[in-house]
């Protein structure tokens, strides 16, 4: 089965007061996921897809182009024109069905992260995929242990890169991390959404844990197996067609990895001793590149 990555850019940036996907780091005006995409490409990705809001589209096209990354142009034959190369394919959040049955029920943002990935595993060929968000760089290790896994392990298993807590921490503001609940053996038994400030995380059940640093926490770096694509279908439609759609609730990744978990799916924490870099605030911009600059 061809392995893909699936980048959700479709963040509207309210935090960072812009479109931070499309902010340069880089020395030669490289943003964050050109280097994810350089990682991925270098694992052995079969395709690549984007998945953006329609008020970004244009600019990332741009970018990509400028790059000579892709295009919006069918997988086949953009990869054509690049041997062994393949092309970038943008979609549109907000322009899928369930997207626009959801503005119809009055919703007013983006459905969530679990949409998202939907939207992106869609457009890609039918098989495993590597979900990441836009503005997080991973690092190439990262790449390899989900490209290594999805390739080797049973077709029905999903991985999740797990960081500690202080590897993900560029600045002082408040910043969202989901901790996760590893077994010995390696299993995620647990992820819950929270935010870490200072010293201390407080998840979205109203837990607080004091934080050593060492402390796995979820980067939105994952490993899905083809048959996730049902499952994410499945639990869009249904937030769709319920009372909480035109609320700010969102289908978030770690609500379904949890059902997918207590159905009885398994995940493997790929545990990784590398930084993971990312954008929330302006302020961390300055930080990134001095790291990325860095021998």
């Amino acid at each position: 089965m061809p392995l893909s990555l699936v980048i959700l850019a479709g963040g509207l940036g309210s935090r960072f007061g812009g479109p931070k996907q499309l902010t340069p780091v880089g020395p030669a005006g490289q943003v964050i996921f050109d280097y994810t995409i350089a990682d991925a490409r270098a694992v052995g990705v079969d395709a690549v897809v984007m998945v953006v809001n329609s008020t970004i589209e244009q600019g990332i096209l741009d970018h990509l182009s400028a790059m000579s990354l892709g295009s919006a142009a069918p997988l086949d034959s953009a990869a054509a024109a690049v041997p062994a190369v393949p092309a970038v394919r943008v979609v549109c959040q907000d322009r899928h069905p369930l997207a626009l049955a959801g503005s119809a029920a009055g919703r007013r943002k983006p459905l969530g992260t679990a949409h998202a990935t939907l939207v992106g595993m869609e457009a890609a060929p039918a098989g495993p995929a590597i979900v990441v968000n836009a503005d997080d760089l991973y690092g190439p290790e990262a790449l390899r242990l989900l490209a290594t896994h999805l390739r080797t392990a049973p077709p029905a298993n999903g991985a999740l890169v797990t960081f500690a807590v202080d590897h993900t921490i560029t600045g002082p503001g408040r910043v969202t991390r989901a901790l996760c609940d590893t077994a010995a053996d390696g299993r995620l038994r647990g992820i819950e959404e929270g935010a870490v400030e200072g010293s201390k995380w407080v998840g979205s059940s109203g837990r607080v844990v004091s934080l050593t640093g060492a402390e796995p926490v979820s980067m939105n770096c994952w490993g899905f197996p083809a048959t996730a694509l049902a499952i994410f279908d499945d639990a869009c439609r249904r937030f769709v067609e319920s009372d909480r759609v035109a609320t700010d609730d969102e289908v978030l990744l770690p609500t379904v990895v949890r059902s997918m978990i207590t159905a009885g799916t398994i995940f493997t924490a790929l545990a990784t001793t590398g930084r993971c870099i990312g954008v929330t605030h302006p302020g961390d911009l300055e930080l990134v590149r001095a790291l990325l600059a860095a021998p």
